[in-house]
Order: structure tokens, then C-alpha cells, then sequence
């Protein structure tokens, strides 16, 4: 699961897009744009499937737009989100950060309405200039020198991925794998600063730590490679602006919240 968001263009408002189908039932939302409301009567003697069908094919291709949106992009993964929103809190929080604070996405809906655009883009600015340094721990694989993941060393943990009751992250500075044993319960059964993964078979990993010889065997891996069976993982640590890690983010509300103020729409979370 992740968060992505979009602003809607204006083509169709100003009259730049074909006629669209049945444009007596053409209605807008500000989250979905552009939709058929179909009465119930219309639909008792229509095929409202094949209604719908035609609009949204039309929809499609009615103007320059995909889906006739203006900007659409890809903020980041729920641990991103918590991470950034967390970052928002200890910078000043809704005191400092009202705007953030309240409509950064906790869910895949809801919008920033366009009357909040600049004030929230006067907010990303004095984020983007904060220049606290911190340290950053970042996991590597050292044959290929390829970032895997990273932490702030103020965080508690950071979440790397997971399938079935095995979790990946980064806890108490080190590579740590997970086995939730019930609803409420995680073990560790593996933690490690310096370790290997071996691929033993398709779906069966083996994770080493070099010090101690202490291993664990997962059906997934941390990251691959086309052509080395085993991988050697190690930390090294970085300081770094604090706002650094959050540039890709900053970049794409800053198109978002540019988009709402040109078009007057709102920023819709999906």
C-alpha cells in the first residue's frame, strides 16, 4: 500500500474536449472529476453498463490529460508517510505546520481543497529550509555498493517490506527480521550490522551474520542481483541535511499543490 495524488485539469470546463456521451447526466465531484449520474429510470430502460462503459472510454481520451488529470504522482509507501509526517511533527508540528499537519494523507481519499494551495506551499518552502544536520544509517549490499534502505538514527525503526508473518527492518541500528507469532506479538529471530544472503533456491533465502554465524531462512529476500547467489550486507553512517530525505516528497507536493493553484482544483489523495 502506498499514496499517490492528483489534480484534476480543467479541459472539459473550458470547453477544450469532444461532447462527451449522455452529457445531460455529466456530473462533477471534486475527488472523482467527471462522472455519469444515471437516474433510475434512465437506467431502468438503458444498459447503464454500457452507459457508463462509453463515458469513461471518452474520459479517457478527451483531452491531452491522462484520465483527465493535469498532475498525477507517486508520494511514497505508508512507512514514507509516517516518516515524513513524524519529520512535520518534530519541526514545529500544526503550530509551525498547520496545513501539513492536517491534510497530509492518513488514507487513500480526501483532498486538500485549492483555498489552503499556497499556504501549504509556503509551508513545504520553510520545510525545505530547515537545515538541521543529522546522522543517517545507511544498509548497503558491498559488492554491488547498492542502497538497500536507511534510517535517521532518532527513528525507532524503519520498516523495509514483509510477506506473511516474516518482517524486514531496521531496529536498534541493525538489519532485523521479524516473526509476528500472533495479532499483537513480534520476535526477533534475526538481527545483524554486517551479514550474507544465499540464495538457496527460488523461494528460500538464508541470512547469515558474519560475526556470529547465527542464521535464518526466509522465502524472500532483501534484494537481488541476476548474478550473485550471495550478497554481503554491511552499515555506513551519513550526515546529512535533515530535509534531505524527503526531497522526492517535497518535489512532487510542490507539482501537486502548483497544478491547484493553476487549475483552482483540489489535491485529491488516492
Amino acid at each position: 500500500m502506498g499514496y499517490n495524488a492528483f489534480v484534476h485539469c480543467n479541459c472539459y470546463k473550458d470547453g477544450k474536449t469532444s461532447i462527451p456521451p449522455y452529457k445531460k447526466f455529466v456530473r462533477y465531484n471534486e475527488e472523482t472529476g467527471l462522472y455519469l449520474d444515471i437516474p433510475h429510470k434512465v437506467k431502468k430502460y438503458n444498459d447503464a453498463y454500457e452507459m457508463e462503459n462509453a463515458f469513461w472510454n471518452w474520459k479517457k481520451n478527451a483531452c491531452p490529460h491522462d484520465d483527465m488529470e493535469l498532475v498525477s504522482v507517486r508520494l511514497c509507501n505508508v512507512s514514507g508517510m509516517a516518516e515524513f509526517e513524524y519529520a512535520i511533527e518534530q519541526k514545529g508540528g500544526k503550530h509551525k505546520y498547520p496545513i501539513l499537519t492536517k491534510y497530509l494523507p492518513g488514507s487513500n481519499d480526501g483532498i486538500v481543497p485549492s483555498a489552503y494551495a499556497y499556504d501549504m506551499l509556503n509551508e513545504i518552502y520553510l520545510f525545505e529550509n530547515e537545515k538541521t544536520e543529522e546522522d543517517k544509517l545507511i544498509l548497503f549490499e558491498k559488492t554491488t555498493n547498492s542502497y538497500v534502505s536507511s534510517m535517521f538514527l532518532n527513528v525507532e525503526n524503519e520498516f523495509i517490506k514483509y510477506e506473511e508473518n516474516i518482517y524486514f527492518l531496521l531496529y536498534e541500528d541493525a538489519f532485523t527480521i521479524t516473526q509476528l507469532r500472533d495479532l499483537k506479538n513480534h520476535k526477533i529471530v534475526f538481527q545483524s550490522k554486517n551479514f550474507t544472503q544465499t540464495k538457496i533456491s527460488e523461494f528460500s533465502y538464508n541470512f547469515t551474520d558474519k560475526e556470529t554465524g547465527k542464521n535464518f531462512v526466509t522465502n524472500f529476500p532483501l534484494y537481488e542481483t541476476d548474478d550473485l547467489n550471495t550478497l554481503e550486507f554491511a552499515f555506513k553512517k551519513e550526515t546529512l541535511l535533515f530535509t534531505y530525505e524527503y526531497n522526492y516528497m517535497i518535489k512532487a507536493l510542490k507539482q501537486l499543490i502548483n497544478a491547484s493553484i493553476e487549475t483552482g482544483n483540489p489535491i485529491c489523495w488516492c
